[in-house]
């Protein structure tokens, strides 16, 4: 590999267009080249989770432009991506970082008095599982968990009877509250099994999604891609822990963290939530027949990368939020819109304090926007990276 970089696939999508994937040993850049005029330009691949981006090329006559839409590209994005993995050592680093990813995310947390949620860190509210010990013997335990399962009954198997099944193994002593103590149970294999969708999928798309470096969720991540192909390691100890993808120490990948435990908690949730955008939120949601309740001050990083101002609206049935940016964002026009029923939002609300203690407004719209926010993402990377994530059906 010289200084300049190297190409590692191409594909002439026509006699005027052609991509490329350009790295110099850290994550791998999109190459757009103009054949016509024999430039190349390097963008990350990021860049292509906005649907609305075109690819504009100058012709070769003068004053002419060719334009390319994102989604007409799609199948050639999708051969030179192959090209890349079959060249390079993604799957070895791929499976380690879905590994490590898992065991972050599911890595219990240990507790004392489930009755004081509130007073918990947000870390700690994040968890997916506790590691409970609320006898005397501090030592030993039992893992529970914290979301919601549901029971099918189409299925003899499901979300609900799996972690029942595992009641017994669930129990722990000598201090054996770790995430790998969890696993050994066989708990996390039979959720993924039951639903891959919510257990199994997100996980992997996320960590293929991150080694292309496409964004963290909207978060730029290319500062830790880069450490890990530039890692002279073939299979190092760890690419991250939980300690690294919930905590204010690396933002990206804390972000990123959360709106994944966001997204698995909340998934019965999510599809329920809209979203859109407006010039005048507060307008709409009075000419629709809502009643205004209240206003609240959103701190940048919960709702978007600035403050937002929310006020809150109500028609009986559903919770509408006119949530006003109070500076100009990049990521959307207007003002946002988030709409959804009453009764989903209070059972999100009593889902984030574990069925108890003192309700916190604040953090659960900040999480269910958060598993929007990841689903979203999820959907537009998806179509490019899930022939290289290992997704169950």
């Amino acid at each position: 590999m010289d200084e300049r970089g190297k190409i590692l696939s191409t594909v002439d999508v026509d006699k005027n267009l052609t991509l490329q994937i350009w790295t110099k040993g850290k994550t791998p850049r999109l190459a757009i080249v103009n054949r016509n005029k024999n430039v190349r330009k390097l963008i990350p691949l990021s860049w292509l989770e906005d649907k609305t981006h075109k690819i504009s090329l100058n012709a070769k006559i003068h004053g002419e432009t060719i334009s390319y839409n994102i989604p007409d590209l799609t199948q050639a994005i999708q051969k030179i991506l192959t090209d890349f993995v079959t060249r390079t050592t993604f799957k070895i680093k791929f499976f380690k970082l879905a590994i490590d990813l898992e065991k972050a995310l599911f890595n219990p947390e240990y507790i004392i008095d489930l009755d004081g949620m509130p007073m918990l860190s947000e870390e700690k509210r994040s968890a997916l599982w506790f590691a409970s010990c609320t006898s005397k013997n501090k030592s030993a335990g039992k893992f529970k968990a914290f979301f919601p399962v549901e029971h099918d009954i189409d299925k003899i198997n499901d979300e609900a009877s799996a972690i029942e099944n595992e009641n017994v193994k669930l129990n722990f002593i000598n201090n054996a509250r770790t995430v790998e103590a969890l696993i050994k149970t066989g708990v996390i294999e039979k959720l993924k099994k039951i639903k891959p969708e919510r257990w199994h999928n997100p996980i992997r798309l996320s960590a293929a999604a991150m080694l292309f470096g496409f964004s963290f969720c909207r978060e730029d991540g290319v500062k830790f891609s880069d450490k890990i192909w530039s890692s002279k390691k073939p299979q190092p100890t760890t690419y991250l822990n939980r300690a690294e993808m919930l905590t204010y120490k690396t933002p990206d990948l804390m972000k990123l963290g959360y709106k994944i435990s966001a997204y698995i908690r909340h998934f019965y949730q999510v599809n329920k939530i809209q979203v859109d955008y407006s010039i005048d939120s507060a307008k709409d949601f009075q000419d629709e027949g809502y009643s205004r309740t209240r206003r609240v001050d959103f701190q940048a990083g919960t709702l978007g990368d600035v403050p937002y101002r929310v006020t809150f609206y109500e028609d009986g049935d559903r919770l509408a939020l006119a949530c006003v940016p109070e500076m100009s964002t990049i990521r959307h026009a207007g003002e946002l819109k988030i709409i959804m029923p009453l009764d989903i939002f209070e059972s999100a609300l009593k889902l984030d304090t574990n069925n108890g203690g003192t309700q916190d407004q604040f953090y659960t719209i900040t999480r269910l926007f958060w598993a929007y926010d990841f689903k979203k993402w999820l959907d537009n990377i998806s179509i490019y990276v899930k022939n290289f994530a290992g997704v169950k059906e």
